[in-house]
């Protein structure tokens, strides 16, 4: 079956706490964010960072993905804003990443409110903003020669991977920068308007590195949480098509975005996702076969 991870904090906010839990339900890789002894993954100290690196190490656990924030901000702030905000502190999560040892490190897809919709991504960005394709080819070139590879994932809302035409445009312009590969989160690009289908996967395989699972059902029109088992997408077809095609070593699975229908419960609901991917992934070579 698949490797799999979950966003630590899905399973609260003390942090050794989440990954016993993870160890102890299946989990086998890490995906480190937020909720780390009240901290941001990029802002742990030393101290803190070694003992999430030693209790993994113990446990079994590999820190898969270390998943920064950064570059979640609208690029109508300007250069400078990113510079401050962003790649003036890729030093210091080169610091926490030299002791936690993530296989990747995670950027974010930007924001652009101010692009029309179906407007081709690169041209946008020539037009105005065009020190945002050199900001992604700097962080990515300084994480791949510290000997880290970079993973870039779409968001909901204006991101400028907001459908598989902007990705791939953004990973032609980037392709040469280091090791950099896509996270497609599939409901984030559901809710920018492209249905999870393996067409889509086929248009996203070729830049695929790590891919984000999480339910979701439409309910007239609006998306309300669910399950990856009850979800309204093809989540089997999809997640064993991901798991044979070796494209995605780790699979994630992320909370669920939408209204929370009564009686929802996200723990319960994380640890069945949990299993449905593991026995997705159990049965699919024999079912490609």
């Amino acid at each position: 079956m698949s490797r799999i991870s979950i966003t630590n904090s899905v399973f609260g906010s003390d942090a050794i706490a989440s990954l016993e839990l993870q160890q102890a339900v299946g989990v086998t890789d890490l995906d480190l964010k937020d909720g780390l002894f009240g901290r941001t993954v990029v802002d742990l100290g030393p101290d803190e960072a070694r003992r999430i690196a030693e209790r993994s190490e113990q446990l079994g656990l590999n820190p898969y993905s270390m998943s920064t924030t950064f570059f979640d901000d609208e690029i109508a702030k300007g250069e400078q804003h990113f510079r401050e905000q962003f790649l003036d502190r890729v030093g210091a999560a080169i610091e926490v990443a030299s002791i936690v040892k993530p296989d990747v490190i995670r950027l974010m897809a930007a924001q652009a409110a101010g692009r029309q919709s179906g407007a081709p991504l690169i041209d946008y960005l020539d037009d105005g903003f065009d020190w945002v394709i050199p900001a992604y080819r700097e962080a990515i070139g300084r994480f791949g020669d510290a000997g880290f590879g970079v993973v870039i994932e779409n968001e909901v809302g204006a991101s400028i991977c907001s459908s598989p035409a902007d990705v791939l445009a953004l990973f032609d312009a980037i392709a040469d920068a280091g090791p950099v590969s896509f996270t497609w989160d599939i409901q984030n690009m559901w809710e920018t308007g492209h249905f999870p289908s393996l067409e889509v996967f086929e248009q996203l395989r070729p830049v695929i590195g790590y891919v984000h699972v999480k339910g979701g059902a439409m309910v007239d029109g609006v998306l309300h949480k669910a399950s990856l088992r009850d979800a309204d997408w093809p989540v089997l077809d999809i997640v064993r098509a991901v798991h044979v095609s070796g494209v995605s070593p780790v699979i994630c699975v992320n909370p669920c975005h939408g209204r929370t229908p009564t009686g929802y419960n996200g723990i319960a609901v994380a640890l069945d996702d949990i299993r449905f991917v593991a026995e997705a992934t159990e049965s699919a070579v024999a079912v490609a076969a």
